[in-house]
């Protein structure tokens, strides 16, 4: 049985879902099946969760069979898509069922293919890349110690050191999560994204998202101009852009060598505020109700809504 994202099943046609062209997924997504052994704090899947396991962040996940829908994927998923996506839940089998997937979906499909897995294995990657995978993605998400020791229980700074070690046993194919929204500040996050960057690792920025029956069911998202300010950052380091960060006593940025008119001329056509991680992923409404405020963009933002956005950054401009 595998798991899919509620949008990759409405575009392959498994069941019809109202949602605009826009907001559709470039991405297949799917996850495995079973409860996760780990006990992330914030995560739907955790083992001590009181959630919904239909439900990955606030996005619901239908179950199929492999079997009835493999046709169905061999036709559809090169159509309709750019990349594929596994989400795996770490159970006591996770790496066997992990495989399987990765050759059930080779039959399917030669998209890219990213596997979003928690391992502080060298040669479980070692063994992905040999089955086809094309990106591994390996989930700091908090990036302040405390928080990660607490969150995700877990140790931070071996976490760390596997991370950076594997981005450079495998250079230009290790991917990680860092979600913005629970104790860390604005320097903290972009003193990480600098350093992830360095590595050649490449960063998917989230928004925390409180998820009901979850240990943080009731804290509340991230600041909105913190979380623009941050994509901004991560915009500029990523992209190998100059910058300037400056910074006040509470640690949020408040400028980054770039005047106003500079930002609104030069970043006006370009993914600044839009979804970042793998080439092609989108993830509509991953952190985000529909017609609620979006912190990642999935689609081209039209002029108004650049300067919109750019409004809420609050920064002090150059000019």
């Amino acid at each position: 049985m595998i798991k899919i994202a509620l949008a990759t099943v409405h575009l392959l046609g498994l069941r019809k879902i109202r949602i605009d062209k826009k907001s559709l997924p470039h991405t297949a997504h799917f996850m495995t099946s079973g409860k996760c052994s780990f006990d992330c704090d914030f995560c739907s899947q955790a083992k001590n969760s009181n959630a919904d396991n239909r439900y990955l962040s606030r996005v619901i996940w239908p179950e199929y069979d492999e079997n009835i829908i493999k046709d169905l994927l061999k036709r559809e998923l090169n159509k309709k898509f750019k990349r594929i996506c596994l989400q795996v839940v770490q159970n006591s089998n996770y790496l066997r069922e992990t495989l399987s997937f990765i050759r059930f979906i080779r039959e399917c499909s030669n998209l890219p293919l990213s596997i979003s897995v928690r391992t502080e294995s060298l040669e479980e990657i070692k063994k992905l890349f040999a089955y086809g995978a094309s990106q591994v993605g390996l989930a700091l998400d908090a990036v302040e110690k405390k928080d990660y020791q607490k969150i995700k229980k877990g140790y931070y700074y071996r976490f760390l050191n596997f991370l950076i070690q594997a981005a450079r046993q495998f250079p230009g194919k290790i991917t990680t999560h860092i979600i913005v929204g629970f104790s860390e500040n604005e320097k903290q996050v972009i003193s990480m994204l600098k350093k992830l960057h360095k590595e050649g690792i490449t960063i998917a920025l989230f928004a925390f998202t409180p998820v009901p029956g979850t240990l943080m069911a009731k804290k509340k998202p991230p600041d909105l101009a913190k979380y623009r300010r941050i994509q901004l950052a991560h915009n500029l380091i990523t992209h190998n852009l100059r910058y300037s960060f400056r910074f006040n006593r509470n640690s949020e940025l408040v400028s980054c060598g770039w005047s106003k008119k500079e930002l609104l001329k030069g970043f006006v056509n370009t993914d600044l505020f839009q979804t970042t991680g793998c080439k092609g992923c989108n993830r509509p409404f991953y952190n985000e109700k529909p017609l609620s405020l979006l912190y990642n963009y999935h689609y081209k933002l039209t002029g108004n809504e650049f300067r919109q956005t750019v409004e809420q950054l609050g920064l002090i401009y150059d000019d």
